[in-house]
C-alpha cells in the first residue's frame, strides 16, 4: 500500500499491516537504490509516509511497544 496525505497526493513508500500475535505490525518499505526510469530512489518519501502514518495511528489512540 502507499499512503496518501491530507491534500491528496500519494506519497513514494510503501507499507504493510501485517498480524503480529494479538496486535498489528505497521512495515514500512525500506527506502534507497536506483528505480529504473525514476529520478528518485525507491520509497524517496519514507521519512514524511512514516510521520504521517505514525500520526494518524495517534490520533486513533494507538499504542507503540516497539520499534526496528
Amino acid at each position: 500500500m502507499r499512503a496518501t496525505d491530507d491534500s491528496g497526493a500519494v506519497l513514494n513508500a510503501e507499507f504493510e499491516v501485517e498480524a503480529d500475535g494479538d496486535h498489528l505490525a505497521l512495515v514500512v518499505k525500506s527506502a534507497g537504490g536506483r528505480v529504473t526510469g525514476s529520478p528518485h530512489g525507491r520509497n524517496h518519501q519514507y521519512n514524511p509516509a512514516l510521520e504521517l502514518l505514525l500520526h494518524r495511528l495517534r490520533e486513533r489512540g494507538a499504542v507503540l511497544e516497539a520499534a526496528w
